[in-house]
């Protein structure tokens, strides 16, 4: 993240997010915590930490690493589909030889786990 100002100042990161919360009423506790002497280092440590590990879910990531999460998260979204699939096309499988309200819970138990898978 890079922060411009309008007198041309540019803060990057955990700076960019200090600078930011210095300029709203209810963040300014933030900022003068983050202007005590070594909160800033460990602040730009958890920055870098949370930068590393966010996704580019909106597709606006430019650089390579970017692109490669986003066909990461892609492929991730693709297969996380198949235990649905997987789990419905065994209750529709066994449908006719179940009552209709075994049924009825057998396909609502593969619907709620391929989901929560």
């Amino acid at each position: 993240m890079r922060l411009l100002l309008p007198d041309g100042k540019v803060f990057g990161g955990a700076d960019a997010v200090v600078q930011l919360s210095r300029r709203f009423w209810w963040a300014w506790l933030f900022y003068l915590i983050g202007r005590m002497p070594g909160v800033k280092a460990r602040l730009r440590v958890a920055y870098r930490w949370i930068a590393r590990r966010r996704g580019c879910n909106s597709g606006n990531c430019s650089t390579k690493i970017g692109r490669k999460v986003e066909v990461e998260q892609r492929t991730s979204r693709a297969i996380g589909f198949l235990p649905l699939l997987i789990l419905s096309l065994l209750a529709l499988a066994f449908a006719r030889w179940l009552p209709a309200w075994v049924f009825m819970l057998v396909m609502a138990f593969a619907l709620y786990a391929g989901c929560k898978c």
